[in-house]
């Protein structure tokens, strides 16, 4: 799995992202204090988190976790977290709107 995070203006002008982890098949841990930094650091107003899953676009009770735990952090300094999507080969998840956004039709592999 790997993390991005998405930096905003307030004008909604793209800033940055940043690839800001790197996990297993099975999970990724988060620097959430480096997260806000970023954040402060490009002067963003908006932030949005996207991350693989190697299978699944449902995410993990984990997932959920961290995303409360982040969205809280940026809640704090008054930046708005939008969303924090799982994406697939397949599907697009969004954890805060808690739907699957886009979703293609499984495919044939044989």
């Amino acid at each position: 799995e790997h993390v991005f995070l998405m930096l905003f203006g307030a004008d909604g002008i793209h800033k940055k992202t940043v690839r800001i982890s790197d996990g297993t098949q099975t999970g990724v841990t988060l620097d959430i204090p480096r997260c806000v930094r970023l954040a402060f650091e490009y002067d963003a107003a908006v932030v949005l988190l996207v991350h693989n899953h190697p299978s699944s676009a449902l995410p993990s009770p984990e997932d959920v976790a961290m995303t409360a735990q982040l969205k809280n952090a940026f809640d704090a300094v008054r930046i708005e977290m939008r969303e924090h999507l799982v994406l697939t080969n397949d599907a697009c998840y969004g954890i805060l709107s808690g739907r699957i956004i886009d979703e293609k039709p499984v495919r044939s592999r044989t």
